[in-house]
């Protein structure tokens, strides 16, 4: 009987050796079966941030521009001992609002889709009167982006001062 107690108790724990060992087996296998899943889905995740990234840039370069503003820059050449500066200062602040109201269409337009040859032309070769003083605008240089700015020369008009 004795025999047979060992035996039972052999076969006992030979089992929760034998169940051990297969489980162990089981759970390694699919240890490795997560990590490969987990690898493959950050592998996944890392493409679809830079599809992600690549969309959003595609959109951000797609996105409507338009013209928000115009910036006018006034520069009066040689002028300085032939007006004050009092005179000068009124005409820059003239000018400025007077440009603005000349380019005031282009406000809201895309600017893809723009005329950028008539922006010039608006103000090239205009004659503006301050305080008695003659000007002729020059533009010198225009840049157009979401806030246009334009460079022009406001020059005297010999002969037209003081009138």
């Amino acid at each position: 009987m004795r025999a047979r107690l060992i035996q039972l108790l052999a076969a006992i724990l030979v089992g929760i050796l034998l169940g051990g060992a297969s489980i162990s087996v089981v759970m390694g296998v699919e240890i490795d079966r997560l990590y490969l899943a987990n690898k493959a889905l950050e592998e996944q995740l890392r493409s679809t941030e830079n599809e992600l990234a690549q969309v959003k840039e595609s959109i951000a370069a797609h996105k409507r521009r338009v013209v928000t503003g115009i910036q006018p820059h006034i520069s009066f050449p040689e002028e300085k001992s032939q007006i004050t500066s009092y005179e000068q200062g009124t005409a820059q602040l003239l000018l400025e609002k007077r440009i603005k109201e000349w380019l005031e269409v282009l406000q809201g337009q895309e600017i893809e889709s723009m005329n950028y040859e008539i922006v010039p032309k608006i103000v090239d070769n205009r004659e503006f009167e301050v305080n008695g003083n003659k000007f002729v605008l020059e533009v010198k240089l225009v840049v157009i982006k979401e806030k246009v700015e334009i460079f022009v020369d406001a020059a005297l008009i010999p002969g037209k001062s003081g009138e």
